[in-house]
């Protein structure tokens, strides 16, 4: 299940933005994360925190601007994390965060992309699945960048140049951000593209 998980967080965002070398995990089974990233990506730098206490304090302490990429593993925060979030991202940066299932938890998807508006430019709710040994499930995130956007932006050569993975490959990386219709109109307003 987990492994579905990384790929979609790390890839994602990695592949959205143009030249990430400053890439920084937050938040729960970070290590994870840092694990793909290490295994595709060498040539970045990536800091992870784990503890959610830990990371307010981190963000705060960093220097403006020092990151393209932020991943955060967590949805426990609270909006001063995401004005901090904004300040240590560089002027293109772009951040992927888990979110609450866009279906049954619509409302609060709504509001995290509400605040999230404040200061990204382009804000996108995405999807994906994930699989344990009973079943199959869908899982949400959101994309906010500072300027590049998933799927019109997106570096398929470096997409094409990623082996053996199970989930994610450049046909998975759009369709990720295709929504049915009722909840796109549900979500107009609130998400940026």
């Amino acid at each position: 299940m987990r492994h579905n998980h990384n790929e979609m967080m790390v890839h994602i965002a990695l592949c959205s933005h143009k030249l990430p070398q400053n890439v920084l995990i937050l938040g729960d089974a970070q290590r994870e994360l840092s694990k793909e990233t290490d295994k595709y990506y060498e040539k970045f730098e990536v800091t992870t925190v784990e503890q959610i206490e830990d990371i307010k304090l981190f963000l705060e302490t960093s220097t403006p601007s020092s990151y393209d990429v932020i991943i955060l593993n967590d949805t426990t925060i609270d909006d001063d994390l995401y004005t901090i979030i904004n300040t240590v991202l560089k002027d293109d940066g772009l951040m992927v965060m888990q979110t609450n299932d866009l279906y049954t938890q619509t409302k609060q998807v709504q509001s995290t992309l509400k605040r999230l508006g404040k200061d990204f430019k382009i804000i996108m709710p995405y999807s994906y699945l994930v699989e344990n040994e009973e079943k199959t499930q869908s899982a949400f995130a959101i994309l906010a960048s500072k300027l590049y956007h998933p799927t019109a932006d997106v570096i398929l050569q470096r997409t094409d140049m990623l082996d053996n993975l199970s989930y994610y490959n450049s046909d998975i990386h759009p369709s990720a951000f295709a929504m049915p219709t009722k909840l796109k109109l549900s979500l107009r307003g609130f998400a940026k593209n």
